[in-house]
Protein backbone atom coordinates (compact mmCIF):
# COMPACT_ATOMS: atom_id res chain seq x y z
CA UNK A 1 0.00 0.00 0.00
CA UNK A 2 2.91 2.29 0.53
CA UNK A 3 3.98 2.15 -3.10
CA UNK A 4 0.66 3.37 -4.59
CA UNK A 5 0.71 6.31 -2.20
CA UNK A 6 4.17 7.31 -3.32
CA UNK A 7 3.16 7.03 -6.94
CA UNK A 8 0.08 9.16 -6.26
CA UNK A 9 2.06 11.91 -4.51
CA UNK A 10 4.78 11.81 -7.16
CA UNK A 11 2.13 12.19 -9.88
CA UNK A 12 0.46 14.98 -7.92
CA UNK A 13 3.75 16.84 -7.50
CA UNK A 14 4.53 16.43 -11.19
CA UNK A 15 1.11 17.78 -12.10
CA UNK A 16 1.35 20.76 -9.74
CA UNK A 17 4.81 21.90 -10.93
CA UNK A 18 3.53 23.40 -14.24
CA UNK A 19 0.56 24.97 -12.44
CA UNK A 20 2.92 26.80 -10.09
CA UNK A 21 5.03 28.10 -12.99
CA UNK A 22 1.85 29.23 -14.78
CA UNK A 23 0.80 31.03 -11.61
CA UNK A 24 4.16 32.79 -11.44
CA UNK A 25 3.88 33.77 -15.09
CA UNK A 26 0.37 35.10 -14.54
CA UNK A 27 1.52 37.10 -11.52
CA UNK A 28 4.44 38.54 -13.51
CA UNK A 29 2.15 39.52 -16.40
CA UNK A 30 -0.38 41.01 -13.99
CA UNK A 31 2.28 43.15 -12.27
CA UNK A 32 3.70 44.26 -15.61
CA UNK A 33 0.29 45.36 -16.88
CA UNK A 34 -0.49 46.99 -13.55
CA UNK A 35 2.73 49.03 -13.77
CA UNK A 36 1.97 49.98 -17.38
CA UNK A 37 -1.49 51.19 -16.35
CA UNK A 38 -0.01 53.19 -13.48
CA UNK A 39 2.39 54.94 -15.88
CA UNK A 40 -0.43 55.67 -18.31
CA UNK A 41 -2.61 57.07 -15.52
CA UNK A 42 0.20 59.39 -14.39
CA UNK A 43 0.72 60.53 -17.98
CA UNK A 44 -2.98 61.24 -18.46
CA UNK A 45 -3.11 63.18 -15.18
CA UNK A 46 -0.09 65.23 -16.22
CA UNK A 47 -1.67 65.95 -19.61
CA UNK A 48 -4.93 67.00 -17.93
CA UNK A 49 -3.12 69.39 -15.58
CA UNK A 50 -1.10 70.96 -18.39
CA UNK A 51 -4.12 71.31 -20.65
CA UNK A 52 -6.07 72.94 -17.81
CA UNK A 53 -3.33 75.56 -17.40
CA UNK A 54 -3.17 76.05 -21.17
CA UNK A 55 -6.91 76.63 -21.38
CA UNK A 56 -6.67 79.12 -18.52
CA UNK A 57 -3.83 80.97 -20.28
CA UNK A 58 -5.79 81.04 -23.55
CA UNK A 59 -8.78 82.51 -21.73
CA UNK A 60 -6.54 85.26 -20.30
CA UNK A 61 -5.19 85.96 -23.79
CA UNK A 62 -8.76 86.19 -25.13
CA UNK A 63 -9.66 88.77 -22.48
CA UNK A 64 -6.54 90.82 -23.21
CA UNK A 65 -7.25 90.76 -26.95
CA UNK A 66 -10.81 91.95 -26.32
CA UNK A 67 -9.47 94.86 -24.23
CA UNK A 68 -7.04 95.74 -27.03
CA UNK A 69 -9.88 95.66 -29.58
CA UNK A 70 -11.92 98.07 -27.45
CA UNK A 71 -8.96 100.46 -27.11
CA UNK A 72 -8.27 100.35 -30.83
CA UNK A 73 -11.94 101.06 -31.63
CA UNK A 74 -11.82 104.02 -29.25
CA UNK A 75 -8.64 105.36 -30.86
CA UNK A 76 -10.09 104.98 -34.36
CA UNK A 77 -13.25 106.79 -33.28
CA UNK A 78 -11.18 109.60 -31.77
CA UNK A 79 -9.04 109.85 -34.93
CA UNK A 80 -12.14 109.95 -37.13
CA UNK A 81 -13.68 112.61 -34.95
CA UNK A 82 -10.49 114.70 -35.05
CA UNK A 83 -10.33 114.47 -38.84
CA UNK A 84 -13.98 115.46 -39.16
CA UNK A 85 -13.47 118.39 -36.82
CA UNK A 86 -10.41 119.47 -38.76
CA UNK A 87 -12.42 119.63 -41.98
CA UNK A 88 -15.20 121.56 -40.25
CA UNK A 89 -12.64 123.94 -38.77
CA UNK A 90 -11.04 124.56 -42.18
CA UNK A 91 -14.47 125.27 -43.68
CA UNK A 92 -15.25 127.75 -40.93
CA UNK A 93 -11.90 129.52 -41.39
CA UNK A 94 -12.47 129.73 -45.13
CA UNK A 95 -15.92 131.22 -44.55
CA UNK A 96 -14.51 133.74 -42.14
CA UNK A 97 -11.80 134.77 -44.64
CA UNK A 98 -14.39 135.54 -47.31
Amino acid sequence: MEKPRLVFFAALAAALAPICSVGKSCNWLWKRHENDLKVQKELINEMWIRSHFTIHDLENIRVLIRKLEIEMESLLYDAGFALAEEDALKLAINEIKR
